[in-house]
């Protein structure tokens, strides 16, 4: 190092956001639709599950090896079923909540933290079935579907500069030179 540059140090902190947890979980649960008509249904034709969205995502839990992400969202199901030779349409707007751990790195603080996610893969039906719970027949139907989550953390990074004094003595010097008509009391 040249010694002129020796004694010219300073630290300098760099404030920035950075990703500093990043997870993506394929999720897979069962839904049940209850049929409010009279008879029993024979068959099911068809399912289609649509509008899935995330309404909240936030931080449930943070240790030292692992912040814990509440993602909560809804999504609509459709299904079709044979019934006495008639088909049938059952709705319903069903709601889920996963709660994903994401490794954070070691010895790291990050603050400010802000959480990203979106569905990657929209929800699909694995298969469907027509079982009896509790007396009641009842439509079920295994789904799954990809959440992909990022934590967003404000990062300082402690820089050692070293300056130039000689350069930065000139550039400080002014010029300060008015010119006396600018001023005059007329």
């Amino acid at each position: 190092m040249d010694n002129k540059y020796k004694n010219n140090r300073k630290i300098s902190t760099i404030i920035t956001n950075t990703v500093c947890g990043r997870k993506s979980q394929t999720c897979k649960n069962s839904i049940y639709l209850d049929i409010d008509d009279i008879g029993i249904p024979t068959q099911i034709l068809g399912c289609a599950i649509r509008n899935a969205k995330i309404e909240e995502s936030k931080i449930e839990e943070i240790s030292k090896n692992y912040i814990k992400i509440n993602v909560r969202g809804e999504f609509e199901v459709h299904v079709w079923y044979e019934e006495n030779d008639n088909t049938n349409v059952v709705k319903s707007y069903e709601k889920f909540s996963e709660i994903i751990s994401i490794p954070v790195l070691e010895g790291e603080e990050y603050y400010s933290k802000k959480v990203l996610s979106r569905i990657s893969k929209q929800p699909t039906s694995l298969g469907s079935m027509i079982i009896n719970k509790s007396g009641i027949p009842t439509i079920s139907i295994q789904i799954e579907y990809t959440l992909d989550v990022e934590i967003i953390g404000e990062a300082r990074l402690n820089v050692l500069c070293y300056i130039d004094r000689e350069k930065e003595d000139k550039n400080k010097k002014l010029d300060f030179s008015f010119d006396d008509d600018e001023y005059d009391d007329d």
